[in-house]
């Protein structure tokens, strides 16, 4: 009889866990791929998830490196577009076998209702390579059944590549000194359409604390791109994401300080697709 009870009251629990285990959200993946004339090719992942109708959650999903052809490309960007409303600042996150979300923390704090695209290849440290699977993850959701999609587009150049877009820059050695304090180098390039994906500039010694600026300038005299303002004697390779069309100057500014005098050379030259 005993055994008959303890028998009963096991089946009752393990029913009592079936009924009130919370139902779990889902993730589904999809793909396409954007060809655009001579320009590599772009893959689209897109990622659509609803959260748990009882828990709010989401499962982590695995994006298979080598089922969708990503191994060795880059992510470039990544685009969050709430459905069924969401909890405000939710998270999302890309990682790596390591851990390493590739995306840098730049996909938190999601906006509850309005699309937000976040570009890497215009970040500070530029794209990241995907070297296995990565694992997509969203926290921070209570909205039972919200729904949504993120969308990830990898390109396979590296961002160190690309053709020169216009001539190099070159400063003259030996000639800028103090009275040239905020001295300009332009250079003037008409384009029929391209993109600068990245800089590399060589910043000259003056002696001193002087800095070297990348601004792009566009018919206008618009001032769409303005670098950080880098130390002398360094070398940069600076990812960037400007569109090109029509004409362009590519300035580079130095602000030199006091007690500043002449330098050694350095260059600048602008790479792009």
């Amino acid at each position: 009889m005993k055994k008959l009870i303890v028998l009963v009251l096991f089946l009752i629990l393990i029913m009592a866990e079936s009924v009130f285990a919370a139902t779990p959200g889902t993730c589904t993946i999809t793909q396409s791929t954007i060809y655009v004339l001579t320009q590599p090719t772009r893959k689209v992942i897109t990622l659509s998830w609803v959260a748990s109708v009882d828990a709010a959650t989401v499962p982590s999903t695995t994006i298979t490196a080598a089922t969708y052809g990503i191994g060795g490309w880059y992510l470039y960007s990544a685009e969050t577009n709430p459905g069924t409303t969401p909890t405000d600042n939710y998270d999302i996150t890309i990682t790596d076998a390591d851990g390493v979300d590739i995306a840098g923390g730049l996909l938190l704090d999601r906006d509850t209702s309005t699309t937000e695209l976040v570009n890497l290849g215009a970040t500070l440290f530029g794209r990241s390579i995907v070297r296995g699977n990565l694992t997509f993850a969203l926290s921070g959701n209570s909205v039972n059944s919200a729904t949504g999609t993120c969308i990830l587009i990898f390109v396979p150049e590296a961002p160190t590549t690309g053709r020169e877009i216009g001539a190099k820059l070159i400063l003259p050695r030996a000639t800028v000194t103090l009275a040239q304090a905020g001295t300009t180098f332009d250079t003037v390039v008409s384009s029929p359409g391209a993109r600068a994906t990245r800089y590399v500039m060589e910043c000259p010694n003056m002696t001193g604390n002087g800095t070297s600026t990348l601004s792009i300038v566009d018919a206008n005299s618009v001032t769409v791109y303005t670098g950080a303002a880098h130390p002398e004697t360094v070398n940069y390779s600076i990812p960037i994401d400007v569109e090109l069309v029509g004409t362009y100057t590519f300035r580079w500014t130095l602000s030199i300080a006091t007690g500043d005098v002449g330098g050694v050379a350095g260059y600048l030259t602008v790479l792009g697709l």
